[in-house]
């Protein structure tokens, strides 16, 4: 059978980039809210001039309706392409592999007809005119003031006004605790449940996009079917399952009113009517992720998995605590980025912590029960490099950052390689904005000279980053960052490892140079020796950074009152040498149990802020002064470092990403490390030079 075109996962990515641009429509007006009350100094407020600020505020409704007509003609330009490419291109390509399949098992091909292409068109026409009624209209209007974004833009003035009058808060508090509140409620679409609930934009637009392109797909498969004269069909099966599917799921199911048994082969096919068959809480209705194929008695097989009913209902309530958790980790992320455009430090430690305690939540409920899976995807949101805010005009500043290079410099550089088919649109975006902010000449100069050496492995949901030679391999987290490392660290860090092993054809022009030493290598129950070669730049032997790692933790520890192990040497032969070596050697030893009580000590503190701690923590183990694995929570375990140059290696990725992404992991470097991270520089100078 040919490979399909496309994958219900390709899908579901698609669903929910559609999703998270219209989730941050509504993240960027409740920026453009603070930006417009943070105006004319709302920390002088008091109780005697509120009440005219408040008045200045609400005289401000047209210039917010401005900002908001531009936000949405520029987020629905933006969704229409996404959109089509859904539900019409997407679509067209599920139709045709249905027609392929079908065609394959009966013997004779069709294609997909004229009313394929009409279905996909009123589906598209259908999401179109949902999200214009009840998103484009609702919060735009030419009645002033009753648009659900300038009523919420009301509403947050009115609140801190009430909250500065009655001298519950100080006006900064009182702005930041409002726009907390209301941010977490949403912006109101103009969609009301049965129960008389306003949902917000994010939560309606996500349940459009889920269940009406589902729905769509589900039409032209039908329609292959039916253009086919089959009204039987196999129902997709998943560990977890609602109520209404999970009796029904993995088996066959027919579209007629009623139940029958095929008379030749004996099959049962239940009737879809019975379990509230397209009605929103029934068997394919309102997110419902199911799917129904084309089953043919005694052509086709059944070989989807069969789970108990019950046991699925179960797991499915358990998947809902998933997606409860993954929503609130998207919630808090949106909440701390407002947190830190308000510069507010306390809500920033607060909407950090949220995250790192619903994160470690999910990975808690995820290592419970096998049957779920982490989605990154899912905590995501989404981020744009355009904004609708106008260029703020500064005075001429000395102290600004001004480069040699320019952003193009390195942005070409990488796209003369395969990094954008590798990355993806999102991923590749994120790329090209971070490392066109970065503000270290040094790293620019490196990835404008090495970028087009590379090489990249497409990035993967669930596998490793790691990079082999010059291509670097990422997945989802490197980009997302993770509790060990800000968003874009990984990237760097791989990407570090590439250069590094890139350069050597620039400095020696060979990829490997000898260390000096033999290696010995059980081969065939035989032991042969080989002459030990270095891969990287930073394992150069004539440089030995390792030893300088080491050599920098210990005297970081022991402040110059011990000789390092290393410095001691071997033990002499002669008496009187012996003597003081073995008083050096005592003294070596307890510096070496200092750094041990040094790990122990600092753990409480390294493990609240592993972003910070990890990589130093991967660089202890590495010298192996202590005797356990993953010092503080974070590293590679004793066997990885027994290889030549993996100190080195691991040590100079470490340095360079924290410039590029972490600024708290790089200034605990360059104290614990000082005299390593000088020899980096050297090495990063090395290669931009070996360039020119």
């Amino acid at each position: 059978m040919a490979k399909p075109k496309v994958t219900p996962h390709q899908l579901t990515l698609q669903q929910a980039v559609i999703g998270d641009i219209y989730g941050h429509l509504e993240q960027e007006l409740f920026e453009m809210f603070v930006d417009r009350l943070k105006s004319k100094g709302v920390n002088d407020l008091d109780e005697t001039h509120v009440l005219q600020w408040q008045l200045e505020k609400l005289n401000e409704l047209h210039l917010v309706n401005i900002d908001t007509i531009k936000a949405v003609a520029k987020t629905t330009g933006i969704a229409k392409k996404q959109l089509e490419d859904l539900i019409t291109k997407a679509g067209y390509d599920v139709a045709s592999d249905e027609y392929k399949r079908i065609g394959d098992a009966i013997g004779y091909e069709k294609s997909p007809n004229n009313v394929v292409e009409q279905a996909l068109d009123g589906y598209l026409k259908q999401t179109f005119l949902s999200l214009d009624n009840n998103v484009n209209q609702t919060l735009i209007t030419t009645n002033l003031g009753q648009g659900t974004a300038t009523k919420t833009f009301q509403n947050i003035v009115r609140d801190i006004a009430s909250e500065v009058i009655t001298g519950i808060k100080t006006p900064e508090r009182a702005l930041q605790d409002t726009i907390y509140k209301w941010r977490q409620s949403g912006i109101p679409s103009g969609f009301v449940d049965k129960g008389g609930h306003k949902w917000s934009i994010d939560t309606y637009v996500r349940t459009v996009i889920d269940t009406t392109s589902a729905r769509a797909f589900q039409a032209v498969r039908d329609e292959a079917a039916n253009d086919y004269g089959i009204d039987t069909f196999v129902m997709s099966a998943h560990p977890a399952s609602r109520a209404a599917c999970a009796p029904i799921q993995g088996r066959t199911v027919t579209t007629r009113p009623q139940s029958f048994d095929d008379s030749q082969t004996g099959e049962h096919f239940e009737a879809l009517a019975a379990h509230g068959y397209g009605k929103p809480g029934g068997t394919f209705g309102i997110n419902c992720h199911h799917i129904k194929w084309a089953y043919i008695p005694g052509v086709n097989e059944n070989t989807q998995p069969q789970y108990d009913p019950q046991e699925a209902i179960a797991k499915g309530n358990i998947q809902q605590q998933q997606r409860a958790l993954e929503r609130r980790v998207r919630q808090y992320k949106n909440e701390l980025a407002l947190a830190q455009k308000m510069g507010d430090q306390k809500g920033i430690d607060h909407y950090s912590q949220l995250i790192r305690d619903n994160q470690s939540a999910l990975r808690q409920l995820i290592k419970q029960h096998d049957f779920l899976s982490r989605d990154y995807s899912r905590e995501q949101v989404y981020s744009s490099n355009v904004t609708q805010q106008k260029p703020v005009k500064r005075e001429p500043n000395k102290t600004e950052f001004k480069s040699a290079v320019k952003d193009s410099d390195i942005t070409n550089a990488f796209e003369k390689t395969n990094i954008k088919e590798a990355f993806g649109d999102e991923y590749y975006s994120q790329f090209k904005s971070s490392i066109s902010n970065l503000k270290d000449e040094q790293l620019r100069k490196l990835y404008a000279n090495y970028g087009q050496d590379l090489d990249f492995a497409n990035v993967s949901k669930t596998g490793g980053s790691y990079a082999s030679t010059s291509t670097v391999h990422l997945n989802n987290s490197a980009f997302e960052g993770s509790d060990i490392s800000e968003p874009m660290e990984t990237v760097y860090h791989e990407i570090g490892h590439a250069i590094d092993s890139a350069s050597m054809n620039d400095v020696f022009g060979k990829q490997l140079i000898p260390t000096g030493r033999q290696i010995k290598r059980r081969l065939a129950g035989k032991m042969y020796k080989f002459d030990e070669q270095a891969s990287h730049l930073s394992a150069d032997p004539a440089i030995d950074l390792g030893k300088t790692i080491k050599q920098d933790l210990f005297d970081y520890i022991n402040h110059g009152e011990a000789k390092s192990p290393m410095q001691i040497g071997k033990k002499p032969r002669k008496k009187a040498e012996k003597a003081i070596w073995m008083e050096e050697d005592s003294k070596s030893w307890e510096g070496v149990e200092k750094i041990r009580q040094f790990i122990r000590d600092t753990k409480p503190t390294a493990l609240e802020n592993l972003r910070k701690y990890s990589n130093v923590s991967d660089m202890i183990e590495g010298t192996s002064y202590d005797v356990f694995d993953y010092p503080w929570n974070a590293g590679h375990g004793s066997k990885y470092w027994k290889d030549y140059g993996k100190e080195e290696t691991e040590f100079f990725a470490e340095y360079t990403s924290s410039r590029a992404a972490n600024p708290a992991s790089l200034a605990l470097i360059k104290e614990i490390f000082p005299n390593a991270t000088k020899i980096c520089d050297s090495l990063i100078d090395k290669m931009v030079e070996a360039k020119k």
